[in-house]
């Protein structure tokens, strides 16, 4: 997927904006994961 193809996420929050508690992912439903997409893209996680 070329950078052209990708389309902008509506209401996006960025991550520098995030709540302090996520910070101590001591509270349920902050998480992080790095996603990579392969070839024919397949998601790598």
């Amino acid at each position: 997927m070329s950078r052209g193809d990708q389309t902008k996420i509506p209401n996006r929050v960025g991550i520098e904006q995030r709540p302090a508690i996520a910070d101590e992912k001591t509270e349920f439903g902050h998480f992080e994961i790095d996603t990579v997409v392969g070839r024919d893209h397949n998601l790598i996680y």
